[in-house]
């Protein structure tokens, strides 16, 4: 949270905030790629079980 709390700070003096909004953007969709995959994973891995499970 020390990164958005940084950037945040500096969008402020910036006269182009633009930039730092990207970087912000760019950061939060890089997170929900990552927990979408984390999830994919855990399903992947569930449903692997289940299968094992039941034969």
């Amino acid at each position: 949270m020390n990164k958005l709390a940084v950037n945040l700070v500096i969008s402020e003096k910036l006269k182009d905030s633009r930039l730092v909004e990207t970087g912000i953007y760019t950061t939060i969709e890089t997170i929900i790629q990552a927990q979408q995959a984390a999830m994919l994973a855990v399903i992947a891995s569930t449903s692997a079980v289940a299968t094992t499970t039941t034969t």
